[in-house]
């Protein structure tokens, strides 16, 4: 439903990926599953991977997590929290790490 209406208002696609993001803050972490599950999006497989796990569908963080540390794998959650983004929203970055860990990415 979002989707039809971001269409037909021709919202430009960061916007509705935000949009799908603020979903996982708001605890809706089902739908936004669904919605940054897309497998162009390197961002979207550590969201996907983070979201999954806390929601204890570890076959798709697993995956996930695979799909990140093939594109990507100098990656670690030490190096990711140390983003810019997460400097002022401290429990959602240990959120994110959490679940992170849980679908077996290495801290270090």
């Amino acid at each position: 439903m979002l989707q039809q209406g971001c269409q037909s208002s021709r919202i430009v696609p960061k916007v509705l990926f935000a949009v799908r993001w603020s979903r996982c803050q708001i605890r809706q972490n089902l739908q936004a599953q669904q919605g940054i599950a897309h497998p162009d999006i390197i961002t979207s497989y550590r969201y996907l991977a983070a979201w999954s796990a806390i929601n204890g569908d570890l076959e798709t963080a697993r995956w996930a997590a695979q799909k990140l540390t093939a594109a990507q794998p100098s990656f670690t959650i030490e190096r990711f929290r140390s983003l810019p983004v997460f400097h002022n929203t401290p429990e959602w970055a240990n959120q994110v790490a959490e679940g992170l860990k849980l679908a077996g990415l290495p801290e270090r």
